[in-house]
């Protein structure tokens, strides 16, 4: 049975939706640290250290394995369209609902919330802070901007797949389970993942350093001081 679940997850691509469904998490916890971080007399939330942190990416990997497990035991092979398909026997709607609220809708309003606040908090006080935060502020700006655009590409890629698989359920016969337009969908999600090291790279000074000294091309710095994102 271990095996024959292991087999599934490898053709379907389950390690793939699992990754989605923890990089959805993971955005919304950056989306939390950012808000914490426009927020003065937090110390303990912002500053995390790498033992907690490690934790939380645990987590987030932890709840996206039981988010997508359900779908292994409905598998079945379909020997006349020789494709797989998800025999839910009933349970589909749901399923499909589910996955819709929470790898979409749910961390999208909490996402937006918390971004609204954390931008209501950087550029609106910026004008009355000294002349000694200013630096500090514009930091965080420039990670807040970073972060608004992963997850604005991150739900675009994904509002195609989710939306559709859906439909498939909800509305039998405007879209079929593993057709052209299905698949179709799932190619946005790949794309998002591709987009991310694109986006850091042209937006992130600390990055590009640090892509480079893992791909040889430069020494790592001799010192430890953090350089500006």
């Amino acid at each position: 049975m271990g095996w024959n679940l292991a087999l599934q997850a490898l053709h379907r691509g389950f390690t793939m939706w699992v990754g989605g469904c923890a990089s959805t998490v993971m955005h919304v916890v950056i989306a939390i640290e950012r808000f914490y971080a426009t927020r003065p007399g937090n110390l303990q939330v912002r500053n995390l250290s790498s033992r907690k942190l490690k934790s939380v990416i645990a987590g987030c990997w932890v709840f996206a394995v039981f988010t997508e497990v359900p779908t292994l035991y409905v598998m079945t092979y379909d020997k006349t369209r020789e494709t797989c398909f998800e025999n839910w026997k009933g349970y589909g709607k749901a399923y499909s609902a589910f996955t819709f609220l929470v790898d979409f809708v749910i961390p999208l309003i909490l996402m937006a919330v918390l971004y609204t606040r954390t931008v209501m908090a950087l550029w609106g006080t910026s004008a009355c802070c000294p002349s000694t935060a200013l630096r500090a502020i514009r930091s965080r700006k420039r990670v807040t901007k970073i972060a608004i655009t992963i997850t604005v590409l991150h739900a675009l890629c994904w509002l195609p797949d989710v939306t559709v698989y859906l439909l498939t359920y909800h509305v039998p016969g405007l879209v079929q389970y593993g057709g052209v337009v299905y698949h179709a969908c799932v190619i946005p999600v790949g794309l998002g993942t591709c987009l991310n090291p694109i986006v850091y790279h042209l937006q992130c000074r600390r990055f590009r350093s640090q892509l480079r000294i893992m791909m040889g091309c430069r020494s790592p710095p001799k010192n430890n001081t953090t350089m500006n994102p």
